[in-house]
């Protein structure tokens, strides 16, 4: 899916979603010219000299989130919440390849340590997924580039594709009943009748959650960035789907350091989230070809092509 601009005064490289300003009549017919019009600054000096304007309109080229997309939504969100129902009384500890070397030199040494780091992962979690609802969608492409439908389907398409995460990873943690690695300090370390060792969260170590999820909003930032110029210009839209990888890495390290998954753990979670959060967005909405259109649009310093394609 690419978008190009031609300019006939100066060049400009958009993606397909990008808005060109125009100057528009209003008493002319609306058309797909219309949503490149350049909004009105919100404030202006008392000079007239604008402080403050917001971004042009992003327009949505792709299909919209349809009755199959709520079906998918809402089946995996209901699995995924029926999983943690499953209450397995024991599991078992099983250790592959270098979950042991591993957890010998991340884990961390002292268990108030381990429980910060436990802490600060839930803290980051829990940023990273505020920030593509409240930031990307609602800040910036709803109020600041005032294109509510864009937004919409942006938040539409991470609450399916963090579903599908959650259902699987749930099913899978259930299923299996692997013991989380601090299961052997209960009764030594750890006392037998905390809730770390009396509940059934002990037993759903495979594979890591926190993990899984982190990269599913990671590659959603990156997929809702690549296909949609939100902040505006390549650069910028790299920057928060560079920050969200390294956001869900280290989420990922501090799952090791505070001794609550293996390496395999992590690193299947990295896997299976990163295949969620880049592959449900282009399976089921960014792949579909929204057809090409050309059309002249005046411009500040004359005319540009713009096309879609």
């Amino acid at each position: 899916m690419w978008g190009l601009i031609l300019s006939l005064t100066s060049p400009m490289i958009g993606g397909p979603a990008l808005a060109a300003p125009t100057q528009t009549s209003s008493t002319s017919a609306p058309h797909i010219g219309d949503l490149y019009a350049r909004p009105a600054p919100l404030i202006e000096a008392s000079a007239n000299a604008p402080i403050f304007q917001r971004g042009a309109p992003l327009i949505w080229f792709w299909p919209h989130f349809d009755n199959t997309d709520y079906w998918i939504t809402g089946v995996a969100a209901a699995v995924g919440g029926a999983s943690y129902a499953l209450q397995l009384s024991s599991g078992r500890r099983a250790s592959v390849l270098l979950d042991d070397p591993a957890r010998d030199h991340l884990r961390l040494p002292k268990l108030n340590q381990r429980f910060l780091a436990r802490d600060v992962s839930d803290v980051l979690l829990s940023l990273m997924t505020a920030y593509p609802i409240l930031v990307d969608a609602l800040v910036i492409t709803w109020w600041h580039r005032a294109s509510p439908e864009a937004a919409a389907e942006m938040v539409l398409i991470d609450a399916q594709a963090i579903a599908v995460t959650v259902a699987i990873q749930g099913l899978t943690a259930a299923l299996v009943g692997r013991e989380r690695p601090y299961g052997e300090q209960c009764g030594n370390e750890l006392a037998d009748a905390t809730r770390d060792c009396e509940g059934y969260n002990r037993y759903r170590s495979f594979f890591s959650g926190h993990t899984a999820l982190s990269f599913t909003i990671a590659g959603l930032v990156c997929s809702h960035h690549t296909y949609l110029p939100i902040n505006g210009d390549p650069i910028s839209d790299l920057v928060p789907c560079a920050g969200a990888l390294a956001a869900a890495s280290t989420i990922g390290l501090l799952r090791i350091n505070g001794d609550m998954h293996y390496l395999s753990d992590v690193l299947v979670g990295a896997a299976v989230g990163a295949l969620s959060g880049f592959g449900v967005p282009w399976l089921l909405h960014y792949r579909h070809d929204p057809g090409f259109e050309v059309r002249l649009v005046p411009t500040v310093g004359g005319l540009a092509v713009t096309g879609a394609f």
